[in-house]
């Protein structure tokens, strides 16, 4: 190997210096300026105080003071512009490094957060890269753009030392030469060893994410009350005291890597040192170089050495290139995990043809959980769906909105397949509720607006919320559809269960307002009590018309009056039909239906209602 691998070192220089574009042009050449003015500094002072000396040397011997006045002024303006250059670089770093920041993290965020597959979020591969790219590193934040102006306060640390060893050469061309290659490997060593270090730690990052999962659990209010209840506090800090243990070991074990390293490197610089300055002085006590030449050595060699101090630029360049590195690798996931978009659009204001073929579907490695699956889903038609826990329901609802792609078989609308229709587009033509529906920490009418926020108009608002059964729900909250649906915001409140699943019911019934054609609704009275269930399907989905509408639900009379109902079991259709039609059949369906019906005759609950 090489003494310096220059094609190595010159990539480590320049490789996340191109993110800067991001920040704009003008910032990103004032601090270019600032910087050089920040490497001229040290040439141009070891030079003028050289001349300074020796002008001060001639005063004593001549008594002519003008030169000497003349050298003082021009060293108080070379100190003065490298004072304001290095007072100039901080808030322009910052400047630079949160326009930059910014823009990278909404690339990660438009990718990760884009319309369509999503597969790739719930793997725990993906959740460490996306945590290499937002979490800190040894106590430093992953600043691209903080990483990127150190690569450029390199570059300048380099050119500077070559301008000094041009200084240098002027007196001693080999004193240059030894100087310059000396301090240059010491600083390549620092550099891959902090790298290294670094590297070595981006290995812990999923410990570090599963510590401060457990932190929040603790800390925060949504798993407050079984952490409490259950008497899991201790456990839950017991685990989260071990993952950081484990990271936090590896953390000291790589500072005293670094450490033995640098103490190495001791006896380098030692003999750099002692060659640096016992030459000159040598030199100028047999009266080989003047006074003058003796302090631009001195001085140009004592600015050289700041060159090896390249570990502090190195903990922010190698956190943002591994952060760099980790984004490239998301990139290349969710590119594998999504098909080619054709851009197809379907026909505006239309209710398409949904059409499952011989779709198979499993979760990784795990036994499918559809397995030839073929259904057809008719424009207008309200079809229910149900079965037993597990038997593929709200996969089936994934694979329809396209978050998913079937192992085999296709999904399509229209005859296009779903998974490459324009993303967008076939989102806008969706309304979903999920069993585990999303709970902003908003106000009440934000819940619902969300679902199509270019549409957000109080008319629309109100009617989605009178359709949803929840405008009673609404009008009782203390500041109406502005209330934070959070105690943890002024004037907030927190909502049951039942009434959560209205606001979501509300979200999805305002984006058909706005234009979609396809409901689908699951487990939609889950947490409703038994009157509100009863009546769900006539509050709600009645009122609902000219669209398609996909009921799935485990709870037989909330579907009892779909057009359609079809039993789903080890991941395909086995009965389709009618209410009355299931029930004539006397098949799973009509065994289903009777024993949830005895359970409300034998409660009382009003099984005839059933």
């Amino acid at each position: 190997m090489p003494l310096l691998n220059y094609r190595a070192d010159l990539r480590h220089h320049l490789d996340i210096i191109p993110v800067l574009r991001h920040a704009g042009a003008g910032p990103t050449v004032a601090t270019g300026l600032c910087l050089l003015v920040v490497t001229a500094v040290p040439i141009s002072a070891s030079v003028v105080t050289g001349e300074l000396v020796q002008s001060v040397v001639d005063v004593g011997r001549d008594g002519g003071s003008g030169r000497a006045w003349a050298m003082l002024g021009i060293f108080v303006l070379v100190t003065l512009a490298g004072w304001i250059a290095g007072a100039l670089l901080g808030p322009l770093t910052t400047l630079l490094a949160r326009r930059t920041d910014g823009s990278v993290r909404d690339r990660l965020f438009r990718l990760v957060g884009r319309p369509g597959a999503f597969a790739h979020l719930e793997t725990a591969d993906v959740a460490d890269e996306i945590s290499r790219v937002v979490n800190n590193t040894e106590g430093h934040r992953r600043s691209f753009g903080r990483g990127a102006v150190a690569q450029l306060q390199n570059v300048s640390k380099v050119l500077g030392a070559l301008g000094l060893g041009l200084v240098i050469a002027d007196v001693s061309p080999l004193l240059a030469a030894v100087l310059f290659v000396g301090v240059l490997w010491v600083r390549r060593r620092v550099m891959r060893e902090v790298e290294a270090a670094l590297m070595s730690m981006d290995e812990y990052a999923g410990t570090l994410r599963r510590g401060n999962y457990l932190y929040d659990l603790v800390c925060t209010a949504p798993a407050a009350k079984e952490i409490r209840v259950f008497g899991l506090g201790s456990w839950v800090v017991g685990r989260h005291t071990r993952e950081l243990q484990g990271y936090h070991q590896a953390l000291f074990a790589v500072r005293r890597r670094l450490a033995r390293g640098e103490f190495r490197l001791i006896p380098v610089v030692f003999v750099l040192a002692v060659t640096a300055f016992l030459w000159p002085g040598l030199a100028a006590l047999d009266g080989d170089i003047g006074a003058d030449a003796l302090t631009t050595v001195v001085m140009a060699a004592m600015s050289m050495f700041t060159v090896v101090q390249a570990g502090q630029e190195q903990m922010y360049i190698a956190p943002a290139r591994l952060a760099l590195q980790a984004l490239s690798r998301i990139e290349d996931t969710v590119g594998r995990s999504e098909p080619e978009e054709s851009g197809a659009l379907l026909t505006p204001g239309r209710t398409p043809a949904i059409r499952f073929s011989g779709v198979r579907f499993a979760y990784g490695d795990q036994e499918p959980v559809l397995d030839g699956l073929d259904l057809d889903i008719h424009p207008g038609e309200v079809l229910a769906i149900v079965g037993d826990n597990g038997a593929g329901k709200t996969t089936l609802t994934k694979l329809l909105a396209g978050l998913h792609r079937p192992q085999s078989g296709r999904v399509t609308a229209d005859g296009t397949d779903v998974t490459t229709l324009d993303s967008e587009r076939w989102c806008e033509c969706l309304a979903v509720v999920f069993q585990d529906f999303l709970r902003l920490h908003l106000s009440a009418r934000a819940n619902i607006a969300l679902a199509a926020p270019q549409h957000a108009d109080d008319a629309l608002i109100r009617a989605a919320v009178d359709d949803a059964g929840a405008g009673t729900l609404l009008d009782s909250l203390p500041n109406g559809g502005d209330t934070p649906l959070s105690r943890a915001r002024a004037d907030g409140v927190d909502l049951s269960g039942g009434q959560w699943q209205k606001i979501a019911i509300a979200r999805a019934l305002f984006a058909v307002r706005a234009g979609a054609r396809v409901l689908v609704l699951d487990e939609p009275t889950a947490h409703l009590d038994i009157r509100a269930e009863l009546d769900f399907f006539t509050q709600v989905i009645a009122r609902v018309t000219g669209i398609t509408v996909v009921l799935i639900s485990h709870r037989l009379s909330t579907v009892r009056q779909a057009d359609r109902i079809v039993l789903l079991r080890e991941g395909r259709i086995v009965e389709s039909g009618s209410h009355d039609e299931l029930i004539a059949l006397d098949g799973s369906y009509a065994e289903m239906f009777a024993l949830q019906a005895a359970r409300f005759v034998e409660s009382g609950a009003g099984g005839q209602a059933l």
